[in-house]
């Protein structure tokens, strides 16, 4: 789970934080059924006309009371001289919410205003936990949907084109694009090389375009692998046949 702040333009946050983690067995998204009524005349049996109203979404979790920042986020408030003082009266804590369930399901609710409090068991076994519960609420943004979900997907990850060289070095261009948010790491390594060849240099094996060198006849293979800020990682390779004069 991440919360970012809303943008001003009432859309889904494109920064979000994961700041907790959540009680094991708290977290649900429960929606209520729609409700209709009926238009009825003295004249007729059947209803003139029909409306429906759809329920509202819930989002419940708890969350491990362990720092001044979460409590502040939820619970509201101020810290003073390091000490969490608690609001006094109730605040409004609206934020935008991504969930990515253990399926790879991703949930994003641009709007969510959140109530909370805090709840401490003093014993043995006791937990202290800020108990959330946060309504969804239609987006300012216009035409921004109130919910959306699909299957998470991997990076899109490209090693380049085949190669065929007479030098003894390569330019490596790769790309690498989140299907959400963004990538926080891409790496390069030669995966085969010819037999008994020595390993070829990279020169910066963390950028996505880097150059090789120590290349000898033959065929090696490299790869680019890129991780997005999910932890969600993909592989592409690229092979570079080298004959040298």
């Amino acid at each position: 789970m991440k919360i970012g702040d809303i943008p001003d333009d009432g859309t889904m946050a494109t920064v979000l934080n994961q700041l907790f983690h959540t009680y094991k067995g708290t977290v649900s998204l429960i929606g209520d059924a729609p409700t209709s009524f009926d238009v009825m005349s003295e004249e007729l049996d059947d209803p003139e006309a029909s409306f429906a109203k759809k329920g509202k979404y819930v989002l419940k979790f708890s969350l491990f009371v362990k720092d001044n920042e979460t409590k502040l986020i939820f619970l509201g408030g101020q810290i003073v001289n390091g000490w969490w003082e608690a609001p006094n009266t109730a605040p409004i804590i609206e934020k935008s919410v991504q969930l990515i369930t253990q399926s790879n399901y991703i949930i994003q609710m641009p709007r969510v205003s959140f109530v909370a409090v805090e709840s401490d068991e003093f014993k043995e076994d006791g937990v202290g936990l800020i108990e959330v519960t946060g309504t969804i609420l239609p987006p300012a943004g216009a035409g921004v949907k109130s919910r959306r979900s699909r299957q998470y997907q991997n990076p899109t990850v490209s090693a380049g084109n085949a190669q065929n060289i007479t030098v003894a070095n390569a330019a490596l261009a790769g790309t690498a694009t989140a299907f959400v948010g963004t990538i926080v790491s891409q790496q390069w390594s030669c995966i085969s090389k010819p037999v008994a060849a020595a390993d070829p240099t990279i020169a910066t094996p963390a950028a996505l375009n880097t150059n090789v060198t120590g290349l000898v006849n033959g065929v090696y293979r490299f790869q680019l692998a890129a991780k997005d800020e999910n932890d969600f990682e993909s592989k592409a390779t690229v092979m570079v046949t080298v004959a040298l004069p």
